[in-house]
């Protein structure tokens, strides 16, 4: 295990207790004896809905006994902590961390006068990174944690990337609830039942991302040439769904049976790419088809000139793809925490083995305290964009930002 800076180091710990006294008391003293003592500057907690109800408790010991400047916290239906995932049981994990000299601007739904806010760029941006932002420096991620049914994320998405281009958001949607109401979300004491909270980090740290959408393109990339708001009429000017059955008929005898368990659409990020591959498209789902036009409709909006190509997706194909992903990271050195916010749909619903995902970021990354939940939908970019995701794994790498990376006076 490496050896951080003591100003720069972070902690996790995760319980399965079902009482959430004795849960926040295993958690928080695993994380103080961890962090040798003292205060974090960022907590971030996920709980189940066993601990639904006791949430202010949860955010008072967290205060009581980290004194973070900055605590954030949602439910979920399950949590991941360190080489664990409790999805079927009651579960508590949390990371803190302490961040050296950065700055930390907390938010909540509550700083925003929406719909106003999304046609006025420097007030949203102002409500996420706080009116004193000094504007020369770079904001270095975004944290956001959102209910469900209260959160119009599909405007919102577009109304953070226009005020704050190319920042990463990390996140997810909390999942711990299954109507209006049932969520909970912590900023710092507070506790809401809807909205959505957040943080903005600057400063002396670098905060890397991870999106694993676990999915593999096949066949080639095709132009489309006719479409209408959410629909691919044509693609190299044939029917769509005709290019999907010679895509089909060409496939080896493996990539045909995934075929037939769904094919999804990859919508590429940056058309001045010469070549695409992984990390290049946004997927997005198949949701209906005319068989008599030969089109398909799917979860996004696209144009004439866009390039598509089709993908499958499976337990194998999502593994290979996240340990893909973090192979980047050893060019980096250590990690010092790691925020994952996965698909409630992966976990033991696609993995044929348990804690699989934890285990693959732990294998990659070594014994990096990490805490992470699934979500309802993940939050996370490719390419400079950010987007709500689903059945994907959403990342933040935490490091200590090194003096060569450090911008010239």
């Amino acid at each position: 295990m490496v050896n951080f800076d003591p100003q720069f180091m972070f902690a996790s710990a995760i319980s399965d207790e079902e009482e959430t006294i004795e849960a926040v008391d295993e958690a928080l003293s695993a994380v103080v004896e961890a962090l040798g003592g003292g205060t974090a500057d960022m907590v971030i907690v996920f709980a189940t809905p066993h601990h639904r109800k006791a949430m202010p408790y949860v955010a008072q010991q967290i205060a009581r006994r980290l004194k973070p400047r900055v605590t954030l916290g949602a439910t979920a239906a399950g949590v991941i902590g360190s080489g664990y995932e409790l999805e079927t049981r009651s579960g508590l994990s949390i990371l803190a961390g302490r961040l050296g000299g950065a700055k930390l601007h907390a938010f909540s739904h509550q700083n925003f006068d929406w719909p106003d806010v999304k046609s006025d760029p420097q007030a949203l941006r102002e409500a996420l990174v706080g009116v004193e932002h000094d504007e020369s420096e770079p904001v270095r991620a975004l944290l956001l944690f959102a209910d469900p049914f209260s959160t119009p994320l599909v405007r919102f998405m577009p109304a953070v990337n226009g005020a704050m281009p190319g920042v990463p958001m990390i996140g997810g949607i909390a999942s711990g609830g299954n109507a209006a109401g049932e969520n909970r979300l912590i900023l710092n004491e507070q506790v809401f039942t809807e909205g959505a909270v957040g943080v903005a980090i600057t400063g002396p740290v670098h905060v890397d991302t991870i999106v694993s959408q676990g999915c593999r393109p096949i066949g080639e990339p095709w132009i489309i040439t006719k479409a209408h708001k959410n629909l691919i009429q044509e693609i190299g000017r044939r029917p769509t769904l005709q290019v999907i059955q010679s895509t089909a008929d060409t496939a080896d005898d493996s990539d045909r049976d995934l075929l037939r368990h769904g094919v999804f659409v990859g919508r590429v990020i940056n058309e001045y790419k010469d070549r695409f591959g992984r990390g290049d498209f946004l997927i997005r789902n198949i949701i209906g088809a005319d068989r008599d036009a030969g089109f398909i409709a799917v979860s996004d909006f696209v144009r004439v000139g866009q390039t598509i190509q089709f993908h499958v997706r499976d337990r194998r194909t999502a593994e290979e793809d996240l340990r893909l992903l973090l192979q980047t990271q050893l060019l980096h050195g250590p990690a010092a925490g790691v925020l994952l916010c996965t698909c409630n749909g992966r976990g033991s619903h696609l993995f044929d083995q348990p804690n699989t995902e934890s285990k693959i970021i732990r294998e990659a990354m070594g014994e990096v305290p990490m805490a992470g939940f699934f979500a309802a939908g993940e939050i996370g970019p490719i390419g400079q964009t950010n987007f709500l995701h689903g059945y994907t794994a959403s990342m933040a790498v935490f490091r200590p930002l090194e003096a060569e990376d450090a911008p010239a006076d």
